[in-house]
């Protein structure tokens, strides 16, 4: 799994920051439900991001190109 987050370094920083500060309120409230909801979310929310840029380097465009 460490390929995918080297891949992805060139994210939005602060928003990936804000998205996990999220997810550990999520998880660290208690509510199983809530932290249930709120991972779904943080691995939809990158998922298009993160196959965009899969996309790019299959077809040999590096990232920022």
């Amino acid at each position: 799994m460490a390929w995918l987050f080297l891949i992805t370094t060139e994210r939005d920083v602060a928003e990936q920051l804000d998205d996990h500060r999220h997810l550990i309120a999520a998880i660290t409230s208690g509510d199983e439900r809530l932290a249930e909801y709120a991972m779904l979310s943080h691995t939809e929310a990158g998922r298009i991001p993160t196959l965009t840029i899969l996309g790019e380097l299959r077809h040999g465009h590096p990232q920022g190109d």
